[in-house]
């Protein structure tokens, strides 16, 4: 089974699941690795963070059931065999 879960939704959980101290550590990482690609002459002098690199790094399994597209419910996750991250409608 793949879950499917829309870049708004992913970002609506990173952002603003956990106390206000992960929150702030999450924005505080962010920043360093802004400043990282900031530094680095590969980037030459710009930096950007997109939504599917968040995806990459963050560990799916903690994303509650509901933020998931199709009505998973959490038996269904223990199925998941992949989780996908894709753009939201364009209405």
């Amino acid at each position: 089974m793949i879950a499917y879960i829309t870049v708004s939704q992913f970002l609506d959980w990173y952002f603003n699941t956990g106390s206000d101290q992960e929150i702030q550590e999450t924005i505080f990482e962010i920043g360093r690795k802004i400043e990282e690609k900031l530094i680095d002459p590969e980037f030459e002098g710009k930096a950007t963070i997109t939504a599917q690199e968040l995806w990459d790094e963050c560990n799916h399994d903690a994303i509650p059931h509901y933020y998931f597209e199709d009505n998973l419910t959490n038996k269904d996750l223990d199925e998941v065999v992949q989780f996908k991250l894709i753009p939201d409608a364009i209405i």
